[in-house]
């Protein structure tokens, strides 16, 4: 049997995995998808590559980073900067600027990080513990669950209010709002289920944002946190900071 090659024998190779199977390898996915449900209700499996300078220590790391974890597992991911995915460069610096031991340079006014977004994306239950801090009226913490999948869902806590945000294949969505007892301080529970993203803020406020969809793993995946200060903030204005966070 002739061998195919070429352009011509990777469109084959790929419309037969497209007519007989339910997903097709790629090298490069729009989000995280390692094996799972999630990659299964997209169709897409990211792969792992073993390459000739690939060495066993660096393959067994990766395979450590792609290997699920249950909620359970984790408890208290603060102390584990190493496992965060920072969106400002050096993982313990970025963590830092959540945590308000480090602030950032001078032209930065917006930080994240994805807490193990590999081996959290098949993740559809779980429940997060957290304190935030130096919260202004226009200065703010993040916390986004169901983070990479196809409907993320953001919260944001400022000072004086909280909000729900949704986003879709559709684009984004505005989920409820609560005015909230001025303070610098608040404390937040979301609980996520397949069907709700459910927020409680100080035991007294409520925010829930229903599911639009049926297929669980279309919303699956873990969190990150993100913090932020205004274009007009001066170097004096504080970071807001996360204090606490337990997963259960």
């Amino acid at each position: 049997m002739k061998r195919a090659g070429g352009p011509r024998g990777a469109d084959t190779f790929r419309a037969l995995l497209r007519d007989h199977y339910t997903a097709t390898l790629t090298n490069s996915a729009d989000r995280p998808l390692p094996p799972g449900p999630r990659s299964a209700a997209a169709g897409k499996v990211q792969r792992l590559e073993v390459l000739r300078d690939t060495t066993p220590a660096a393959l067994l790391r990766e395979i450590a980073r792609w290997t699920p974890v249950r909620p359970a597992d984790v408890r208290r991911p603060l102390s584990g900067p190493g496992h965060w995915r920072v969106s400002d460069g050096p993982v313990r610096t970025g963590l830092g600027v959540l945590t308000g031991t480090h602030r950032p340079a001078a032209d930065v006014r917006y930080v994240s990080a994805a807490y193990r977004p590999i081996a959290t994306a098949d993740w559809t239950t779980y429940r997060l513990s957290l304190t935030a801090a130096r919260l202004g009226a226009s200065a703010g913490v993040g916390v986004t669950v169901r983070a990479d999948s196809e409907h993320p869902a953001t919260l944001w806590v400022g000072r004086n209010t909280a909000h729900l945000t949704a986003r879709g294949p559709g684009g984004s969505r505005t989920g409820p709002a609560r005015r909230l007892e001025p303070s610098a301080t608040h404390r937040v529970e979301v609980t996520v289920t397949p069907e709700a993203v459910r927020v409680v803020v100080d035991g007294r406020q409520r925010l829930t944002l229903p599911a639009t969809w049926r297929d669980p793993a279309r919303g699956a995946g873990g969190f990150a946190l993100s913090t932020g200060l205004p274009e007009s903030a001066g170097p004096e204005v504080p970071w807001p900071r996360f204090t606490a966070l337990e997963v259960r």
